[in-house]
């Protein structure tokens, strides 16, 4: 029985080292996400340019009356990602999980209609 706990104990400590190892990785990743400038993103978008804001499959779709007057490029260098722009339309993501791009929908729709 001693024979074996010499394999054991290492492959088990091997393990153990590797999902406490992932865990702290994946926080760190969600925490990075978590920490996505959404003051800055606010602050780019002029309430009285906006005629309407959605979320549709996973993304934030903001219909604006003149699209030339949003600065896309700054969207971009604040950290999100998946930007097209289809007509007074600016479609964006900011993250795979649909969780933070909804936490971000919702903070830009509170912020447009003055909640």
């Amino acid at each position: 029985m001693e024979e074996y706990l010499i394999y054991i104990i290492p492959a088990v400590s091997v393990i153990l080292v590797s999902v406490i190892l992932y865990y702290i990785l994946k926080k760190r990743s969600n925490k990075n996400l978590n920490s996505l400038d959404h003051m800055g993103i606010l602050d780019l978008i002029d309430k009285s340019n906006v005629i309407s804001i959605d979320y549709i499959r996973n993304k934030i779709v903001i219909n604006f009356q003149d699209v030339s007057q949003f600065n896309v490029e700054k969207l971009h260098s604040l950290g999100v990602k998946g930007i097209s722009v289809v007509g007074d339309k600016i479609k964006f993501y900011v993250s795979d999980d649909s969780k933070i791009n909804k936490k971000l929908y919702e903070s830009i729709e509170a912020f447009i209609e003055g909640k």
